[in-house]
């Protein structure tokens, strides 16, 4: 070695050892010295110190339990056989998703059966029973011949409705919601939300605005003209409810049922005025 240098040498590695998340290490270390050319005799080497840590392990207990989803979404179904404005409009608010699938059927519900009410219309409730057979679903019953079954139920995580199928069709293919404003001269309307039932009918909620005169919403006259299907005609109204005059900054809603055809084309609504002016307005149906 030269006589002005001064090394020292490692004589040991670090050992890692890992237990409950704590190192344990256990390091050995050889000095030499240092000195020009005379012998030095060596630094003693240290004994070795082991540290030792432990640690008991944390027992982790999750305190969610499973979802029980028929019990999450009875409420649901029981308001729909009840036929309940109020009792639907708040179990849709507290147990579904808001813009869901299933939201937007209920709210359509909710809008149709709200019309037939203050059309002065008396709905009984209909039979609501689980699934027999230990599944989720439930199948609503109008006597004993006239029965729709729901089930394919999907709930989020907090267990609130997401989707459902309606005799096996999902329900997102059978709501549609709003569509454009259609304005003439006078008065301006819109389709507040559409459905398809089990049977195939289409169902339709409307809203009419009077400007600054009165207007008469002629309902029995109201077509439904389907838009792919060219093939078929146009389709005279079944029933309606809630059409009528208008008075002058007002509004109403109709529900207007047209026999089995697709959820799309427009509603065609006549309205008429004081004055005797007869115009059609074409409130388009926006496929879901």
């Amino acid at each position: 070695m030269f006589p002005s240098e001064c090394r020292a040498v490692v004589a040991g590695g670090g050992v890692r050892r890992v237990a409950v998340g704590v190192m344990v290490a256990v390091v050995a270390v050889l000095v030499a010295g240092c000195g020009g050319d005379d012998l030095v005799s060596p630094t003693p080497t240290l004994p070795a110190v082991t540290v030792t840590t432990t640690t008991q392990p944390v027992a982790v207990t999750s305190t969610t339990a499973p979802v029980d989803v028929t019990t999450a979404v009875t409420p649901v179904f029981t308001a729909l056989a009840s036929r309940d404005v109020a009792a639907l409009e708040a179990v849709v608010a507290a147990g579904v998703v808001p813009g869901s699938p299933a939201g937007d059927y209920l709210a359509h519900r909710a809008t149709a059966e709200a019309v037939l009410a203050a059309a002065g219309v008396e709905r009984a409730a209909v039979n609501v029973v689980a699934d027999p057979a230990g599944g989720v679903g439930f199948t609503l019953c109008v006597g004993v011949a006239e029965c729709v079954v729901y089930d394919a139920i999907e709930v989020d995580a907090a267990a609130r409705l997401v989707s459902f199928a309606v005799d096996q069709v999902p329900v997102s293919e059978l709501v549609i919601l709003a569509g454009p404003v259609v304005a003439v001269e006078g008065a301006q309307a819109r389709v507040v939300s559409a459905a398809v039932s089990s049977s195939g009918e289409v169902s339709v909620v409307v809203e009419v605005i009077a400007g600054d005169e009165a207007v008469d919403v002629v309902g029995v006259s109201a077509v439904h003209r389907p838009r792919f299907d060219t093939s078929a005609s146009a389709r005279e109204v079944r029933a309606v409810w809630g059409d009528g005059v208008v008075d002058p900054g007002e509004s109403l809603r109709a529900l207007m049922v047209f026999a089995e055809g697709p959820l799309d084309g427009d509603v065609v609504l006549s309205v008429v005025f004081a004055d005797g002016r007869d115009e059609l307005l074409a409130l388009p149906l926006l496929a879901p």
